[in-house]
């Protein structure tokens, strides 16, 4: 017959450790494990918790996002902390690079399509162009001329720009305004691409977030051990005990000051 079990972490005085592991196999408890680990070892469990509750966090907002835009999602989502956090970081580069690149656009956006390079030429060759912000037409130095791009935005050809209050000299952008379209285009294709994989991460963002409960145990674990161990050196035990003597085990650890946590 198949005996159902529970696995149990206890904590005990050092100096009753034996005792203890004597009472437990009484009890019927099997492949018990003694420690005297210090509780440095359970520093990864608080890194792990935190690492799972951020994938967890980065899951539930592309899923979000998801109903939100009415995406469909894939159906292989990302396996394990690590991919998911690689990804929800590749997502937040992929962000700032849209958001600056926005911003780019924005402020080249009045100008039209021209090309930056042909302006850069035409420098060389001693005719400089100026892109220039102003609500009304600036005035240009000798020689030049003044063109109108769009709604206050100017080009001043062959002469500096002549300073005025309202008048803003914007620097001439390295590609063109299409070029940065296409680029922002890909950008934001690559996000989709990575918010649908995250969102399709439920089951694995699921079992992360069923496996954080032991991961809070050995941290509450390792707080008790610090406590106890105002006592003197402490101990761990871990193993399996059937379901129906966890009362009995219970009973033991309230008369013997045990820390103990158990889970199936």
């Amino acid at each position: 017959m198949i005996v159902p079990m529970k696995h149990l972490t206890l904590i005990a005085v050092a100096k009753d450790g034996e005792r203890a592991l004597s009472d437990m196999r009484a009890l019927g408890c099997v492949h018990l494990d003694l420690s005297h680990g210090s509780s440095e070892q359970y520093q990864s469990a608080r890194e792990a918790l935190a690492k799972s509750e951020r994938a967890i966090m980065a899951v539930g907002r592309a899923v979000r996002t998801a109903k939100k835009q009415g995406a469909g999602s894939s159906t292989d989502g990302l396996r394990g902390v690590d991919a998911i956090l690689a990804a929800d970081e590749k997502r937040r580069q992929i962000e700032e690079r849209i958001h600056a690149l926005e911003l780019q656009i924005a402020t080249y956006e009045p100008f039209g399509h021209f090309d930056p390079a042909f302006a850069r030429r035409l420098e060389e060759k001693g005719v400089p162009i100026h892109l220039v912000r102003a609500l009304e037409m600036p005035a240009a130095g000798d020689g030049g001329c003044v063109q109108s791009l769009g709604e206050g935005a100017w080009a001043v050809v062959g002469a500096d720009v002549e300073r005025a209050v309202g008048v803003e000299e914007v620097p001439m952008p390295d590609e063109s305004l299409s070029k940065m379209c296409s680029r922002l285009a890909a950008l934001r294709s690559s996000l989709a691409d990575v918010e649908s994989e995250l969102s399709s991460s439920k089951t694995e963002a699921a079992r992360l977030a069923a496996g954080t409960c032991a991961l809070k145990d050995d941290i509450a674990f390792a707080s008790a051990r610090d406590s106890l161990a105002d006592a003197g050196a402490v101990c761990w035990i871990e193993g399996w005990i059937p379901a129906d003597k966890v009362p009995l085990l219970r009973a033991r650890a309230v008369t013997d000051a045990w820390g103990l946590a158990l889970r199936d």
